[in-house]
Parts: structure tokens; C-alpha cells; sequence
């Protein structure tokens, strides 16, 4: 019977090896994913009980937060009064409304009474 030696460098135990590490970071990425979306569900949840229906713009911006930004948001929701202030300068609370020039009246010929 054939015994293996313990070798390290082996082309099997590099990838062996490199396998273990990308499943580690997998997991590591997993666990930031699921503490981002749980802090941004909760943030969520709270911001509807206070203030109503969210604009889907600041749902997307909750989306793209990171972790740092949905904890000072929370912490924000204790003592602001508005939805612009829980949100900060974290993201903004609304999109800015697109300026329409006035509508212009066709110029109107004179026309000399008789």
C-alpha cells in the first residue's frame, strides 16, 4: 500500500487550497450581503410606519447603500422630522424635478380694426 507524503506544494493542494480560500471569501461576501439587506429592510420598515409610501427612488437609494450609511440613517430616524433629514447626505430623498420652460403662446397677429 502506497503512502501519500504530506506535501504542500503540490499541484492538488494549490488548488485545493485555492479553492478553500474563494469559498471563505463566498462566504464572508454572503454574511456583508445578508447584514446590508437585513439593516435596509429594517430602515425600510421604519421609514413607511413614520412617514408612508417611499418614493422608489429612495428605496433604490436604501438598495446601493452601504452598511456605515443605513446605520447612520437609522440613527437619524430617532430625531428628524422629515424623510430628507433621516436620509441626510446619504442619498437623496427625491428625485430633483426636471424644469419645464413655460409653454410659449403663438405670438397673435394684430390686426387693425376697421
Amino acid at each position: 500500500m502506497a503512502v501519500r507524503k504530506a506535501v504542500g506544494d503540490s499541484v492538488f493542494d494549490q488548488i485545493f487550497h485555492a479553492g478553500e480560500r474563494l469559498e471563505q471569501k463566498g462566504i464572508e461576501r454572503g454574511i456583508e450581503r445578508g447584514k446590508r439587506e437585513g439593516r435596509r429592510d429594517v430602515l425600510a420598515r421604519q421609514l413607511k410606519l413614520r412617514f408612508g409610501e417611499l418614493p422608489a427612488t429612495v428605496m433604490e437609494a436604501l438598495d446601493a447603500a452601504s452598511i456605515e450609511a443605513l446605520d447612520r440613517m437609522t440613527d437619524r430616524i430617532l430625531t428628524a422630522s422629515t424623510l430628507a433629514e433621516v436620509l441626510g447626505s446619504d442619498t437623496p430623498a427625491e428625485p430633483k424635478p426636471t424644469r419645464k420652460s413655460p409653454a410659449r403662446k403663438s405670438p397673435q397677429r394684430r390686426t387693425r380694426g376697421r
